[in-house]
């Protein structure tokens, strides 16, 4: 079974062009060892049209008629976050929970959570303590 979230591909780009594919967010990548990883998978990918916002959208939706060309629709769930639980719920077999769907990575919060990075970077934390930190603080169970 696979969950593939969709969104509106002008939200999408706007979005990854203000957050994980800034120029901030791209020059602190350089600086830490996820470097290799974007290497691989987003510059391979886009390259220097990574702001272009045609490209872009055209990738995204050429991508998404891909998984929807290849995966099984018994198989395959396209979902919009914003549907909430119901569909989710129902494509995986389980019950609807009683609490409201959370909403986390706002904008916002990538920058905080960018911010911190680069703070605990320069205290020369490993960046994979400082993700799992900050992963850890914007999961807690705020209702307790």
């Amino acid at each position: 079974m696979v969950v593939f979230t969709v969104r509106d591909p002008n939200s999408w780009f706007e979005s990854t062009r203000d957050t994980i594919f800034s120029t901030e967010t791209l020059e602190f990548i350089k600086t830490t060892p996820y470097t290799e990883f974007f290497e691989k998978t987003v510059w391979t990918a886009f390259g220097d049209r990574i702001h272009d916002r045609d490209f872009m959208v055209s990738y995204f939706e050429a991508h998404r008629s891909e998984v929807e060309r290849t995966i099984p629709a018994e198989r395959l769930l396209v979902y919009q976050v914003k549907q909430g639980w119901e569909p989710l719920c129902r494509f995986l077999d389980l019950p609807v929970p009683d609490e409201p769907f959370p909403h986390v990575n706002s904008r916002d919060e990538f920058a905080q959570m960018l911010e911190a990075m680069k703070a605990h970077h320069s205290d020369q934390a490993p960046v994979e303590e400082t993700l799992g930190d900050l992963a850890g603080e914007m999961f807690v169970d705020h209702k307790k």
